[in-house]
Formats: structure tokens, sequence, C-alpha cells
């Protein structure tokens, strides 16, 4: 008995070696040509793929678009066409079987393209596919992106009536300097970086387990969320709902309510106007605004917390904070503990109110 356990611990461990081997060669092979080891493609790759699959459907029989490649590892590009159809064609880097090719179908207004299963993935390293689709620039349906380890990137306006739906488990996605609309929008990525432009929509949901959110403008109500990773908007009109386990959050041109939460990372927030409640754990908050619409709050355990207002507010204020000193320009209206870390009072009618905690940290109220 003792000999076949030592039997089956050796053999155990030339199939580990044997796995560990292929494993170094496919992602040597890979990284040579400047690729990834699992799914994706860049340039150098795509140069050596081929067309392995097309299909053309008329747009004017099209409601909605479903593509799935959630057993598989395509990268997917959204491109305009230069006429009235829809088109989807599939690259490869190999002569791929039928059961390889995802299967296109236009049943009832709504053309699905459903990627194959995993294909032998483990001892076909240099193996790798994408997928082209190209809609008319008035193409108004809803469209849905879903992939487990690809890329998806779009590179035309979407001018939508329906919903956009995008959600990578583990890949970027990218839109470039276009204007994206939809009626509702959700873009999400378990380990991925998020760029999109221009957004118009009734809802804007984004979200990204690990990875960066940056948004050019966003003209909708937008909730943003990162476990691990830097927000950015840099523009729009509507409130803002906004959270970062661990990374920076930058918030420009605000119009609208916000509420910021991170944990550990800087809160800036600037814009016309606006009010909110920003809270961190450990980070600065700066909150600068030409106007107030509404009450401001601001909690932060460990950082500096700098309000830029309107010299002509009209302010109920209080400021705490443990270990810091408070500074405003309108100290001659407020009420100071001996320590000076407690500061209370009323400035003109009182109109707004601004309510500041911090632990560890100064206070500083600046004119805007």
């Amino acid at each position: 008995m003792k000999n076949a356990k030592i039997v089956l611990i050796v053999l155990l461990g030339v199939v580990i070696l044997g796995l560990c081997v292929l494993l170094g060669i496919g992602l040597g092979g890979r990284m040579r040509n400047g690729g990834s080891w699992w799914g994706g493609w860049n340039v150098s790759e795509s140069n050596t793929c081929h067309l392995v699959q097309e299909q053309e459907f008329s747009a004017e029989d099209i409601d909605s678009i479903s593509i799935d490649y959630t057993k598989s590892s395509n990268d997917v590009t959204i491109y305009e066409a230069e006429g009235d159809s829809v088109i989807v064609r599939e690259y490869a880097s190999y002569e791929a079987a039928d059961g390889e090719l995802a299967q296109i179908k236009c049943q009832a207004g709504k053309l699905t393209v459903k990627g194959p299963r995993w294909h032998n993935v483990f001892f076909n390293f240099n193996r790798y596919m994408y997928t082209e689709v190209y809609l008319p620039a008035d193409y108004a349906g809803e469209l849905k992106i879903n992939t487990v380890s690809g890329e998806i990137s779009i590179t035309m306006d979407l001018l939508l009536d329906g919903q956009l739906n995008l959600c990578s488990t583990s890949g970027d996605i990218y839109a470039g300097s276009q204007n994206i609309r939809a009626e509702k929008i959700n873009v999400s990525s378990t380990s991925g970086e998020i760029r999109l432009p221009v957004l118009e929509a009734g809802e804007v949901n984004i979200s990204t387990t690990s990875g960066d959110i940056s948004v050019k403008e966003g003209n909708s109500f937008m909730s943003c969320s990162s476990t691990s990773g830097e927000i950015i908007i840099s523009g729009g009109q509507g409130d803002r709902r906004v959270s970062s386990t661990s990374g920076d959050v930058r918030v420009d041109g605000l119009s609208g309510s916000i509420q910021v939460n991170t944990t550990s990372g800087e809160i800036l927030v600037r814009g016309e106007n606006g009010d909110g409640k920003l809270q961190s754990t450990s980070g600065d908050v700066l909150f600068s605004a030409e106007a107030l619409t509404g009450d401001i709050s601001v909690n932060t355990s460990s950082g500096e917390v700098i309000l830029e207002l309107p010299e002509n507010a009209s302010l109920d204020f209080e400021a705490s904070t443990t270990s810091g000193d408070i500074n405003t320009f309108f100290d001659e209206a407020l009420s100071f503990s001996k320590k000076g870390n407690h500061a209370k009072g009323t400035v003109g009618s009182g109109d707004r109110e601004i309510s500041i905690t911090t632990t560890s940290g100064d206070v500083n109220i600046r004119k805007r």
C-alpha cells in the first residue's frame, strides 16, 4: 500500500510538471507575439488572423442584438457599417472547426451571436479569435454584449432607444470619443478597466471589481463603483452616486447632487452648482462649487477637508476635528472651542447646512 501511494504521488508530480511546462511554453509563445495568454488580441495578433465566418442581416428586421461569449474568449468590437445591414464577422488565428464558431441567428427581431464552449484552451495557447460587428449609423434597438475573457470596444456613435448592456468578467471595456445614448446604460467588468465617452441616458450604472473607471461626460443620474480602482467623471449634468473601496474619486463639472464614499482614497469634486454627502475613511476631501443647491456633509477619519464656496453663501455651519485646525473666510460669524477644534455659527440667513467632521486633519473653507 505504501509503495502504491509513492507511485501515485510520483505520477501526479509528473503530470503537474508537464502541465507547468505546457503553460510556460504557451505563455512564452503568446508573450513573444505580444499577446495575452488567456483570450484577447492586439494589433500583432489580429494581423495573423483570418476571416472564418461572416453573416449579414437587414437592420430593418432587428430590434435587439445580443452578443454572448460567456463560454469563450473572443474580443468584440463594434464598428459603423457603410450600408444599412448588420454584419457579424469572426476571425481566428487557426483553422477553426464548425463547433468552434459562434451560432448566429436572427429570429423575431432579435439577432443573437452565441459563442461556443471553451475548446481545449489549456493545450492551445496560441489559438485566439475575435469578433467584429458592423451596425448602421441609425441603428436604434437594444444592444447587449457579454464576454468572459475578452475586451469590448465601441468605435462609433450609438444612439439607441433601448438599453445598452456591456459586461466582461475579465476584460477591459472601451469607447472612444463617440457619443452613447440609450434608455438605460449598464456597464460592468469584474477585472478590467472601463473608459467611456459622452453618455446620455435616463440612468447609468458602471462598476468594476478591480479596475479604473473613466467617463468623459455623463448627462443623467450616474452610479459608479470600483472595489479597487480610481473613478473619474469629467463632466455632465445629473446626480452622482460614487463609491470606491480603494481608490481616488474625481468628479469635475458637477451640476447636481453627489454622494461619494471611499474607504481609502481622496475625494475631489468641482462644479458649477451642487450639494452632497462625502465620506472617506482615509483620504483628503475637496469640494468646490460656484453655487450651492443644497446641504453639504463631509466626514473623514484621516484627512484634510477643503471646501471652496461662493463668497455670498448663506450657511448654517458646524465643523469639528479631533486633531487639526479650523480656518474659514467667515471666522467672525462662528464660535470656536477653546482648543479651536470645533466651530459653529450662522452665516447670513443660514439657507444651507454645512456639517464637517474629521478625526485627524485640518478644515479649511475658502472663497470660490
